[in-house]
């Protein structure tokens, strides 16, 4: 299965890629996480040290081979971050496309992966932002968000682009939405009649816990962590949706701003 993981920046795609593919891993599954953000920070909870992008690479080593472009990291997961210019310079969507074809190039994706997990940002919705989804990369698109108004704002332009992308590939699939939440007043109310207003599923509904956040900092995956906690079995909620081949074609509805105000506003104190 090839997936894509979006969201806003900072809402937590990372942390739950990660543990995705720490999970599917620990069940015998092979993986390669795929980083297509320029903050290049999509794999620090499976490695060790940083992982040097692709983008780096390419401009800064001569002679360069296959080797160079992954690692291997916990559980044998396989690593790639593309990376992306220094700020003010460049554009970061041209550089996630350069970043793929190289990983074509040398044939990263060659070999046969039960899963493969590309970590987009998705504050940013230009053509190359949506890159992974064309051409045959993607089979399902996952999104996460929180109850606030921003995340779920970067959510719904999320299913405006996923629409536009039918043009280039109509067998691409978004499974639905992530809850990953922020403890605000409401927000499994909230973020439940958004999914109900744009017609797509709520897989599954991640609390704050600070636990979480303190082993994150230190680079430890709560699944590993705290296998036995809620957000570990949200996680198991979301690889069994992965591993379900059925799942309906669902075709998202999303909404004007006004629309989405009204869902904010609806659920205030």
């Amino acid at each position: 299965m090839k997936i894509a993981v979006y969201g806003k920046g900072g809402i937590g795609k990372s942390t739950i890629s990660s543990n995705i593919s720490i999970y599917m891993a620990k069940a015998n599954k092979s993986v390669l996480q795929i980083g297509c953000d320029p903050k290049h920070d999509s794999t620090l909870l499976l490695l060790k040290n940083d992982l040097e992008p692709i983008l780096n690479v390419i401009t800064q080593k001569e002679n360069y081979d296959k080797n160079d472009l992954y690692v291997v990291g916990k559980y044998g997961i396989d690593c790639v971050e593309i990376g992306g210019p220094a700020p003010g310079v460049g554009c970061a969507g041209r550089g996630i496309i350069k970043g793929l074809e190289v990983l074509n190039e040398f044939h990263i994706m060659d070999k046969k992966y039960d899963l493969v997990l590309y970590d987009v940002l998705g504050d940013v919705v230009c053509g190359g932002f949506f890159e992974p989804v064309k051409k045959d990369r993607v089979q399902e698109i996952y999104i996460v968000s929180s109850g606030e108004f921003n995340s779920l704002f970067a959510a719904n332009n999320i299913c405006k682009g996923y629409l536009n992308c039918r043009l280039y590939d109509k067998n691409v699939k978004i499974a639905g939405i992530i809850g990953n939440y922020r403890n605000i007043p409401n927000e499994s109310n909230i973020v439940s009649e958004f999914c109900k207003r744009v017609n797509l599923p709520l897989i599954a509904e991640i609390q704050r816990d600070n636990d979480i956040e303190k082993n994150t900092s230190k680079g430890i995956p709560f699944v590993e962590a705290s296998p036995n906690s809620d957000s570990t079995k949200q996680i198991e909620k979301i690889c069994n949706t992965i591993e379900k081949l059925d799942k309906p074609f669902l075709i998202p509805t999303p909404l004007n701003l006004n629309e989405l105000r009204t869902i904010i506003l609806k659920y205030e104190d």
